[in-house]
């Protein structure tokens, strides 16, 4: 599964708010398996490690870089 860029999260949080949700906290998933949420409590970001993942259509192993929020 191919993971979420910078660009589509945007897009994302900019439909959130314009159907009003723009005051909600948001939450991301203690694991790939979605067994808790925890929120974000910082407002920094930096460049975090290289990403790997399979991409399900081609079936190759991709690595993309990473932005973590801190």
């Amino acid at each position: 599964m191919r993971p979420v860029l910078v660009k589509e999260l945007a897009h994302l949080l900019s439909l959130a708010v314009k159907e009003g949700y723009g005051d909600y906290v948001v939450q991301v998933s203690d694991d790939e398996e979605c067994n808790g949420y925890h929120p974000i409590y910082q407002h920094n970001f930096g460049i975090g490690e290289d990403v790997r993942y399979l991409d399900e259509k081609t079936n190759q192993i991709l690595y993309r870089n990473s932005l973590i929020i801190d």
